[in-house]
């Protein structure tokens, strides 16, 4: 039997040891809760766009704390359960830990359009029992972002996550206006290869003109310039 999993979900064998679990590669990565693997909410643009900005502000603090940025990194919670947070910032660890077991400084979940409320906190409440002690909670849709914790769900009252204890201090304002500029980026590169004149997927959320892109025609008697 091959490790590699197949992915479809009609295929996907959902009841199987956790040991085969930790051999096999699924793409993307799958949570395993209570002896069953199960589809995490991955994959779009906004929510992989939002992982990765942040990924990167938290790496900036990682290694002055002692700590690295992972992005969906496995995460052994208990002895039957592994959740693949979004992002999280692992302590340096001898000899290093490619399923990390040793509770880490952070654990950050972007909120995907299918997650629940239920879903969520019952994600939080294993995090917590493992001994995660700081959790955030970043909902790219709604701009919103939370501090998880026993007592429930708290919004900073600045606009800033930290990390008590560290220098770690992120703007949600910061994260949401990369996410624009991503996302602008992004439709306007796809527009040009499309030749749109105006904006017609709508990414960033706003018409917009797209640049006009010049080429040169090559003739027997001339180069002509002219405009696409």
């Amino acid at each position: 039997m091959s490790l590699l999993a197949n992915t479809d979900a009609v295929e996907l064998e959902s009841a199987i040891p956790l040991d085969l679990y930790l051999r096999r590669t699924y793409r993307p990565d799958c949570d395993y809760i209570d002896g069953e693997v199960r589809e995490r909410n991955a994959g779009y643009y906004p929510h992989s766009a939002t992982m990765g900005i942040v990924g990167s502000m938290l790496h900036e603090f990682a290694k002055a704390i002692g700590t690295v940025a992972l992005l969906s990194v496995r995460v052994r919670v208990s002895d039957d359960c592994v959740l693949v947070p979004d992002i999280c910032l692992a302590h340096r660890t001898q000899p290093r830990e490619d399923v990390i077991v040793t509770p880490p400084l952070l654990c950050v979940e972007v909120l995907a359009e299918e997650d629940t409320f239920m879903a969520m906190q019952d994600r939080v409440e294993r995090y917590l029992a493992m001994g995660v002690e700081n959790i955030w909670i970043v909902d790219q849709a709604g701009r919103y972002g939370w501090y998880a914790t026993r007592q429930g769900f708290t919004r900073p009252e600045d606009g800033i996550l930290r990390v008590e204890g560290t220098a770690i201090a992120i703007s949600l304002a910061q994260i949401f206006a990369e996410l624009d500029e991503s996302s602008r980026r992004y439709c306007i590169a796809t527009c040009v290869s499309r030749n749109f004149d105006i904006c017609a997927q709508n990414y960033c959320g706003q018409s917009h003109q797209i640049p006009m892109r010049k080429t040169s025609l090559h003739t027997e008697d001339s180069e002509i310039a002219t405009s696409e």
